[in-house]
C-alpha cells in the first residue's frame, strides 16, 4: 500500500475503494486527455486567426464557430484514442496489467502536449530568431531538434502522470466519468464517420456525371506567365519553343487565348474546377476553394473514372492541397490523399473551415517530423519563387518527379505540371541562346524571358521523349497552357493547345477562348456532359463566337505582404465589399474592359495582338459592360452597392496596347 502524498502505486482492486480510485484516475486521464487535444487545436486556431489565413475572411462569429467545432473534433480523436486502451482494461486481470494500461492511456495527451509544445517553440524562434525546423540542415542541427521533441514529449508524460496520480476518491458517478467518456466518444466517431457528410457524400455530384470507363491519359503542362507572342508555335520570330511547335501540327489550338485570373493559385484553381475566381472567390493567398466548390472539379471527375492523379506544382501557390481541392489528386507535392482522408471523414460533417484547420495542423506537425528525418524537406514557397527563374529553382526536380510518376502511375493516369522558370521578372534559365554574354539589369527582359521559355520547352521535349519512350503518346491527352500572361495580366493571349490521342480534332480557333474552356473541353472528349456549374465552353462543340466575354480577375493592390510562405493578402487592410478582389476584366474580340474596384474607375483597352480583330462599331459599349460586370458580382454574393452609384469620368477613353 503507497504512503500518503506519494501514491506511486493502485490501490488493490478487489474492494469497492480500489475501484473508485482507479476509476477517479480513468476520469482524469480522459478529461486530460480531452483538454490537451482541444488545447493543440486552440493554439492552433489561435495561430492561424492572428496571420493571413483561411479564416482572414471570416466574421468573428464564424471563426469562433470554427473554433469550437474544431475542439469538439480534436476532443473525439483524443478521446478514441482511450477507447482501446479501455477496453483492455475490461479484459485484463490483476493490478499489474492494470497499471500497464493505465501507464499506456498516458500516451495520448503526452502526445498532444508535446506536439502543442513542440510547434510553440518552433514557431518562437522562426518569428524571432529567424531560423527553426525549416532552417535545418545538418545531421547536428536535425538531432538537437530530435532530442528537443523527445524531451517535450517525456516532460508531458510525466506531467500527465502527475494529475493521475493525484486523483482523489470522489463519487461514483464521478468514478464512471472516465469508464463511458471513451465509449461515448468512440460512439460519437462511428456516426459522424459513417453517417455524417463525408468525403464521399460531398463529392457525389461529380461522380453522377460520368460511368467508370477506360479513357485516355491526361497531361497537363503548364508553365508561369507565359505570353503566346513570346513562342514561335504562334508565329514569334525567335525560336523559343520548337518542341511546342511541333506539337502545334496536330493540336487544336486556341489562338486569341486569354486567362481568367491574373495570379497562379486563382488561375489553377479556376482551371480544374472550370468555375471563375469571382464564383468561388478564390482570388489570391490566403483563399481556399469553400464548400461544394471544393469537390466539384475535373479530377474528382478523373478519380471516379478509374484515374490515377498526381499534381506537381509549387507549394502555398498552387497546390491542390492547399487550394483546399478534395478528392482529386491521390497525391499532390510528395503528399498523400491518405493522409487526410480520416481527417476529413470525421470533420466533413462540421464544415469547410473545420476540416482544413484540422489538415493544416497535421500538416505542420507531419512535415516537421519528415524534414528532423531526412525523409522530405519541408517547403519554403516563397524561397522558390524568388529563384524560380534561376538556375537554383526546381523545374529539373519538378520534371524528374513527374517521369517518375509516368513509370510507376495506373493506367489511365491524369498528372498535372505547372513549371516557374518564367516566373519573373528577373530570370537566369540553364538556356542562354538568346541572352548570351548579357547580364539582366532590368526587369522582364525579353532576351532572358525568351531563354526561360526555352527551357520550359526543353522540358516539355524531355516529357515527350519519356512518353514516347513508355510508348504512351498517342494514348495521352496533352494540353498545354499558362496561368497568367507576363507581368501577372489577363490582358496578354496565353497558349492553349490541346494534342488528343490520334491528332484528332487539330484545327485553329481564332475566336476568343478561356482557360476556362480546358475542362469542359477534356470532360466533352471523355464522352461525359459539361456540369452546369462549369462556366466555360467545350471547344469540341462549336466556335466560341466572336462576341464572346472572357471574364477575369485580380487581386486588390492595397495590402499584399511577403511572408515565408510567400505573399498573402493582409486581412488588416481588406475586407467587405470585394475582400481580396481588386479588378474584373471582361475581353470582347480584342477589346478590354477593366473594373478597377480599388480605384471605382473603368478603363477600356484595345489589345493589338489579338489576331481576329471586330469591327468596332460592333464593340459593346463601356457602360453595358460595367453593368454586365456589376451583374455578375451581384450574382456571384458580392455587395454592389458602391457600384451602383453613378461615378462620372469613368471612361477616360480607349487606349491601344500592343501586348
Amino acid at each position: 500500500m503507497a504512503t500518503a502524498g506519494h501514491s506511486t502505486t493502485l490501490p488493490p482492486l478487489g474492494g469497492s475503494d480500489g475501484r473508485r480510485v482507479v476509476g477517479s484516475r480513468w476520469s482524469a486521464l480522459a478529461l486530460g486527455t480531452v483538454a490537451s487535444f482541444a488545447l493543440l487545436v486552440f493554439m492552433e486556431w489561435l495561430f492561424q486567426v492572428t496571420k493571413p489565413s483561411f479564416l482572414s475572411a471570416m466574421s468573428p462569429g464564424q471563426k469562433a464557430s470554427v473554433l469550437g467545432a474544431s475542439t469538439l473534433v480534436a476532443a473525439l480523436w483524443g478521446c478514441c484514442a482511450l477507447f482501446p486502451i479501455q477496453v483492455m482494461t475490461w479484459i485484463l486481470r490483476g493490478e499489474r496489467a492494470r497499471k500497464l494500461a493505465t501507464a499506456a492511456a498516458r500516451v495520448p495527451a503526452s502526445l498532444a502536449l508535446g506536439a502543442l509544445g513542440f510547434l510553440l517553440v518552433d514557431n518562437f524562434t522562426y518569428t524571432v530568431l529567424g531560423w527553426g525546423v525549416q532552417s535545418t540542415s545538418s545531421f547536428a542541427q536535425r538531432s538537437a531538434y530530435l532530442m528537443l521533441l523527445a524531451g517535450l514529449l517525456a516532460g508531458s508524460y510525466r506531467l500527465v502522470g502527475k494529475w493521475t496520480r493525484s486523483a482523489r476518491r470522489e463519487a461514483r458517478a464521478w468514478s464512471w466519468i472516465g469508464r463511458l467518456l471513451p465509449v461515448a466518444c468512440f460512439a460519437g466517431t462511428i456516426l459522424l464517420v459513417g453517417f455524417g457528410r463525408g468525403v464521399g457524400d460531398a463529392g457525389s455530384t461529380v461522380g453522377a456525371m460520368i460511368e467508370p470507363s477506360r479513357g485516355p491519359n491526361i497531361l497537363f503542362f503548364s508553365g508561369d506567365g507565359i505570353d503566346a507572342g513570346h513562342m514561335s508555335a504562334y508565329g514569334y520570330e525567335r525560336r523559343t519553343t520548337p518542341a511546342i511547335e511541333r506539337l502545334a501540327s496536330t493540336s487544336l489550338i486556341g489562338e486569341n487565348n486569354f486567362p481568367n485570373a491574373a495570379h497562379t493559385g486563382a488561375s489553377i484553381a479556376s482551371i480544374l474546377t472550370g468555375r471563375l475566381p469571382t464564383e468561388t472567390g478564390l482570388i489570391f493567398p490566403p483563399d481556399i476553394l469553400k464548400g461544394e466548390d471544393a469537390y466539384r472539379h475535373l479530377p474528382a471527375a478523373l478519380k471516379r473514372l478509374g484515374y490515377s492523379t498526381t499534381s506537381i506544382t509549387l507549394r502555398h501557390y498552387a497546390d491542390a492541397y492547399d487550394l483546399n481541392l478534395r478528392e482529386g489528386f491521390d497525391e499532390s507535392n510528395g503528399r498523400k490523399q491518405g493522409t487526410y482522408r480520416a481527417a476529413w471523414r470525421l470533420s466533413g460533417s462540421f464544415g469547410y473551415a473545420t476540416t482544413y484547420l484540422m489538415e493544416t495542423m497535421i500538416d505542420r506537425l507531419v512535415s516537421r517530423l519528415l524534414h528532423l528525418t531526412s525523409r522530405r524537406a519541408m517547403s519554403d514557397a516563397y524561397s522558390e519563387v524568388k529563384l524560380a527563374g534561376t538556375e537554383r529553382g526546381n523545374d529539373d526536380g519538378r520534371i524528374q518527379e513527374l517521369e517518375s510518376f509516368l513509370d510507376r502511375a495506373r493506367r489511365p493516369f491524369f498528372a498535372h505540371v505547372h513549371l516557374m522558370t518564367t516566373h519573373g521578372p528577373m530570370f537566369s534559365s540553364p538556356t542562354t541562346s538568346f541572352s548570351r554574354g548579357l547580364v539582366q539589369r532590368e526587369d522582364w527582359d525579353p532576351n532572358f524571358f525568351d531563354d526561360a521559355l526555352l527551357s520550359v520547352d526543353g522540358y516539355f521535349a524531355r516529357i515527350e521523349a519519356k512518353l514516347r519512350e513508355l510508348g504512351l503518346w498517342d494514348e495521352t491527352l496533352i494540353v498545354v497552357f499558362s496561368d497568367h500572361g507576363m507581368r501577372f495580366t489577363t490582358e496578354s493571349r496565353t497558349p492553349l493547345l490541346f494534342r488528343f490521342p490520334g491528332g484528332e480534332h487539330a484545327r485553329t480557333i481564332t475566336s476568343t477562348t478561356a482557360n476556362l474552356d480546358i475542362a469542359p473541353t477534356v470532360l466533352d472528349y471523355l464522352g461525359s456532359p459539361v456540369p452546369d456549374w462549369m462556366s466555360g465552353l467545350s471547344l469540341l462543340r462549336s466556335d466560341p463566337g466572336r462576341m464572346r466575354r472572357v471574364i477575369s480577375a485580380k487581386k486588390t493592390k492595397v495590402g499584399g505582404e511577403a511572408t515565408t510562405l510567400g505573399w498573402r493578402v493582409d486581412p488588416r487592410q481588406v475586407g467587405p465589399p470585394f475582400y481580396a478582389l481588386g479588378s474584373v476584366t471582361t475581353i470582347v474580340c480584342q477589346r478590354a474592359y477593366r473594373l478597377d474596384l480599388d480605384a471605382r474607375r473603368m478603363r477600356v483597352d484595345d489589345l493589338e495582338s489579338h489576331t481576329a480583330s471586330c469591327d468596332p462599331f460592333e464593340l459593346p459599349g463601356a457602360e453595358e459592360v460595367e453593368l454586365e460586370i456589376v451583374d455578375h458580382l451581384r450574382a456571384n454574393g458580392y455587395d454592389v452597392t458602391e457600384l451602383d452609384l453613378p461615378l462620372p469620368k469613368r471612361y477616360p477613353g480607349i487606349r491601344r496596347r500592343n501586348r
